[in-house]
């Protein structure tokens, strides 16, 4: 995965891939739950200061690993800079398994027309 680059205050779905890094297939979405958060911190202890955490919803077939976050409102009403993002799945048939599967770099920028 790499860098995400995304406007203040806009709502455009997010759009990602979402492979296995050993084999590069699309990672199969059946029963997962994906949700997207960015932080000011690459490591944080918490979510105290979680700028935006976001559910994906699955486009097409799940197989093929895509999915989207989409900001609502006033979702991407912060501070531009430079912050970090990752993407965890959980696995909603037994709620056991859980992995990050992505960890990257989030540049929030300022828009010019409000």
């Amino acid at each position: 995965m790499s860098q995400i680059t995304y406007y203040r205050n806009d709502t455009v779905g997010i759009k990602i891939t979402l492979r296995d890094k050993a084999t590069l297939l699309p990672i199969d979405l059946t029963n997962k739950t994906l949700t997207f958060t960015v932080d000011p911190s690459e490591t944080p202890d918490d979510n105290a200061n979680n700028l935006m955490q976001l559910t994906g919803v699955v486009q097409g077939t799940p197989s093929d690993g895509v999915v989207v976050f989409t900001p609502a409102g006033t979702d991407s009403d912060f501070t531009p800079g430079n912050y970090y993002y990752d993407i965890q799945m959980e696995n909603t048939s037994d709620g056991l398994e859980r992995q990050t599967v992505v960890k990257d770099l989030f540049v929030h920028k300022q828009d010019i027309t409000k």
